[in-house]
């Protein structure tokens, strides 16, 4: 966790103590069976031990922290006078804000927006689990419009939108890094919209492209793409949510590249796509692949 300078220049936060050693404040999003469980850890870097200060109820809400609030002018904090922002949101709730002031971890309320899009108040929205051919466990958010029911309604026209993710083992890749308490945010850079108008959605279905041992993870790129594409298809499918010949995929940046090629090689997988601003130069690949590609978007 960084705090502003004087300056205007942020550094890394010390945490002060009663305790020898040196202390800096680590948070993270907490993959989980359950789901993403946002936490904060005060480590001891002299020693690396850590303790857990802070962590996102489970039950109905997705907390996170998002900056420390607290002011030294040599940012050297007091553990019992920390102060943190903390964004707060549900399923049904949009995200408010919330200081969170210790010793006792007291939270004030300091926003209370309303529901910014009330017409999709009550859409569906669920996170499923599936896996691929080779075993890996993957996920995703499934997004159905308000009042629809699969037995009654029958499938819908569908679009897939996704970014792939490299991974060293298939432990890795089937990590739960998203939380059902979320609340369904829609904006101009996610198709959501699309429930509108009477679509599903099937938001971010983890596409693993997995590099073990020595092996890279683009030597076999095509095949694990097509892999982890149709395992996705085959969920909604059988779930009865989609139609078998009106189902899109789509994504921005490396997710264009993704649709590119799952047109071109798993053209039975899909009716057509939607590539965004897409990042086709692939020379920076042996040079650290997506690392190296900015400059080049």
């Amino acid at each position: 966790m960084m705090c502003r300078t004087p300056a205007g220049t942020l550094v890394i936060a010390k945490i002060k103590t009663n305790y020898e050693g040196t202390y800096i404040l680590m948070k993270g999003q907490g993959a989980t069976p359950k789901g993403s469980v946002p936490f904060l850890d005060l480590l001891n870097i002299t020693t690396g031990a850590k303790e857990r200060i802070w962590e996102s109820s489970v039950d109905k809400y997705y907390e996170s922290a998002l900056a420390l609030m607290s002011y030294h002018p040599k940012c050297e904090i007091q553990l019992n006078e920390l102060k943190f922002l903390i964004s707060k949101e549900s399923r049904s709730e949009a995200a408010q804000y919330y200081v969170s002031i210790w010793p006792d971890k007291k939270q004030v309320q300091i926003t209370s927006y309303p529901h910014p899009y009330p017409q999709l108040a009550s859409l569906q929205r669920e996170i499923i689990r599936y896996e691929r051919d080779d075993g890996v466990k993957l996920t995703a958010t499934l997004y159905l419009p308000p009042g629809y029911n699969p037995s009654k309604d029958g499938p819908l026209a569908c679009l897939i939108w996704s970014y792939p993710g490299d991974f060293k083992s298939r432990e890795a890749a089937g990590q739960v890094r998203r939380s059902p308490n979320k609340f369904a945010r829609i904006n101009n850079s996610f198709p959501l919209l699309w429930l509108a108008r009477g679509f599903a959605v099937l938001a971010d279905p983890t596409i693993p492209i997995i590099g073990e041992g020595d092996q890279e993870a683009n030597d076999r790129y095509i095949e694990q793409l097509i892999a982890s594409a149709e395992a996705a298809v085959n969920e909604i499918v059988r779930r009865g949510v989609a139609h078998p010949d009106k189902i899109a995929v789509g994504g921005h940046s490396y997710g264009a590249f993704m649709t590119a090629n799952l047109l071109a090689h798993a053209p039975h997988l899909f009716c057509c796509g939607i590539a965004r601003s897409g990042a086709y130069n692939r020379t920076p690949t042996p040079f650290g692949f997506q690392v190296q590609l900015c400059p080049f978007i």
